[in-house]
């Protein structure tokens, strides 16, 4: 076994020091871009969770300051035809109609159309027969989809 003095001890760990030393400024610096890194993933996921929340908001609550717990009965069902564009084409649709009335205060007759065109009449038909005639069934409604007649 050798024998090491105290200061080749010290010479040898100024040497060891000095191959592995990473200057002070240099380690900030780094610091400095990963935090930057950090805060723009942070604002960039902020923004983009304010944006899809507020786009559902605005949807939501529109439905939400027009919606009235009534009564609604449905007199008549019918189809409306409409012409549809395709990519290279014009084809015939069907929207589903219901005549309605329902009590927000008072008794008010109204027509739906349903939002929705359907290529066949088949589908339009089944929408239709979701909502039926009836005297006796009570339907909760949106009045912001209803159109007067």
């Amino acid at each position: 076994m050798k024998h090491i003095t105290l200061p080749q001890i010290k010479q040898n760990l100024k040497t060891i020091s000095h191959k592995n030393y990473v200057s002070f400024e240099t380690r900030k610096k780094w610091e400095i871009v990963i935090t930057a890194i950090c805060h723009t993933l942070f604002i960039a996921g902020l923004l983009i969770l304010l944006i899809m929340g507020g786009t559902i908001y605005a949807k939501e609550h529109s439905k939400e300051l027009t919606y009235v717990e009534s009564v609604c009965q449905v007199h008549s069902t019918a189809y409306r035809e409409y012409w549809c564009s395709s990519r290279s084409s014009k084809t015939k649709c069907y929207a589903p109609v219901w005549k309605i009335s329902y009590t927000k205060n008072e008794m008010i007759n109204a027509t739906i159309i349903g939002y929705n065109r359907f290529r066949f009449l088949s589908d339009a038909i089944k929408k239709i027969n979701e909502y039926q005639v009836s005297y006796f069934k009570l339907y909760l409604i949106y009045d912001s989809i209803i159109e007067r007649y």
